[in-house]
């Protein structure tokens, strides 16, 4: 049987100021969605946010202020159209860069070796540059697999499946739009860090600290007892 559990990670990469703006922070991501460099996603109003926001709200005709505010959020959310409510809006954020439907590749690098099978993804701006990257996470790789029964639950000989637990693997994307492996920067320090079969990855502000925080569900499998 799998370990079951839950897997929090809360404020990963804390990018933000402690002062950060919430309406700032969304109005950032949506800027750099369109195109427009609002810079890092970091709640400040700078001198690259404001000129973001001279740019966008000229270019479709209209203008912002004096303080930005949640109409003048709702006015860039117009122009995103149809990829507005995935903005920072504490919900699962998945298949968007930019207002475009992307798929990364199924079994990215490490991932090949990490995970038995899964590989489930999730897409955000983890570090605040104005890129999106992705975190996979998946089943563990049991040291005991012996396979019995009619279903999952028999994978390790119908007993407890033993081995590492691997941790979610981050993928960030640099200027140049190449992806490395940081998965180092996760920090883990339960007992027995990682999970064995990890299912769901929820994406949302859950403290409300306008920073995005990664939820991922495990589960555990078969024959597995309450």
């Amino acid at each position: 049987m799998f370990r079951i559990g839950l897997f929090v990670i809360a404020s990963l990469i804390a990018a933000t100021s402690v002062n950060a703006d919430a309406i700032t922070t969304k109005a950032q991501r949506a800027l750099n969605a369109l195109g427009y460099n609002a810079g890092p996603v970091d709640g400040v109003m700078g001198a690259k946010t404001t000129t973001a926001l001279d740019q966008a709200f000229a270019a479709a005709g209209g203008s912002w202020g004096p303080e930005l505010d949640a109409s003048d959020l709702a006015f860039l959310y117009d122009l995103l159209g149809s990829a507005a409510p995935l903005i920072g809006e504490g919900i699962e954020i998945e298949n968007l860069t930019g207002g475009k439907i992307v798929f990364p590749p199924e079994m990215p690098g490490v991932t090949r070796s990490r995970y038995a099978f899964g590989r489930f993804w999730v897409q955000a701006d983890w570090n605040g540059d104005g890129r999106d990257d992705y975190i996979f996470t998946g089943t563990m790789v049991p040291a005991n697999s012996n396979s019995v029964g009619v279903d999952t639950g028999g994978a390790c000989g119908g007993s407890t499946c033993k081995g590492t637990m691997p941790g979610p693997t981050l993928f960030l994307q640099n200027a140049k739009g190449q992806f490395e492996d940081r998965s180092d920067l996760f920090i883990d320090n339960r007992t027995s860090p990682g999970q064995s079969l990890a299912r769901q990855n929820l994406v949302a502000d859950f403290n409300a600290d306008g920073r995005l925080d990664l939820f991922i569900a495990d589960h555990a499998i078969g024959t597995h007892k309450a």
